[in-house]
């Protein structure tokens, strides 16, 4: 197996899952902002024109988009992809950065709109949800655990030759 290439391979893989991983982020936050052509855009209220919804109404669209398993997972396993399986490429750090940005980015919003829905939904929702930002603060947790290891490494190798202290 060629090794150069088994890098390069997960370095691609691992862009790719953090991508998908923010393309669900802005898909969130697009519903929860109410802008034109989002998810939560207009909703048509009785006998009148279309209106804007009411921010709780657009929160409960954007919760499952920016606390979602999937928002948590594919940033994991792309930072443990890079990160922990043999000799990691040098997009390590900057994969691992993104990561940590798309999740805290999406916790925040998630956070906003579960605030924002309290109240306005059944009894057992707002618990649900509150487990969803639990698993999303572990994934959280695990990818700036990883980010803070990257930063204690030293950058570059030692010279050959140089004396240990």
């Amino acid at each position: 197996m060629n090794s150069e290439e088994f890098r390069r391979a997960r370095e691609y893989a691992a862009w790719i899952l953090v991508a998908a991983a923010a393309v669900q982020v802005f898909l969130g936050a697009w519903a929860l902002s109410g802008l034109p052509g989002g998810p939560a855009a207009v909703f048509q209220s009785g006998f009148g024109q279309a209106t804007w919804p009411p921010f709780w109404m657009r929160a409960q669209v954007a919760f499952p988009e920016l606390v979602a398993f999937t928002v948590t997972a594919l940033p994991v396993v792309a930072v443990l992809l890079v990160a922990l399986v043999g000799r990691p490429p040098a997009a390590t750090r900057l994969i691992t950065q993104t990561a940590v940005i798309i999740q805290a980015v999406a916790l925040a919003l998630g956070l906003v709109a579960w605030v924002a829905a309290l109240g306005k939904t059944g009894r057992w929702l707002p618990v649900s949800w509150a487990v969803d930002i639990a698993v999303a603060v572990a994934g959280l947790i695990v990818t700036n655990a990883v980010l803070r290891s990257l930063r204690a490494e030293p950058q570059t190798r030692p010279r050959v030759g140089a004396r240990k202290r």
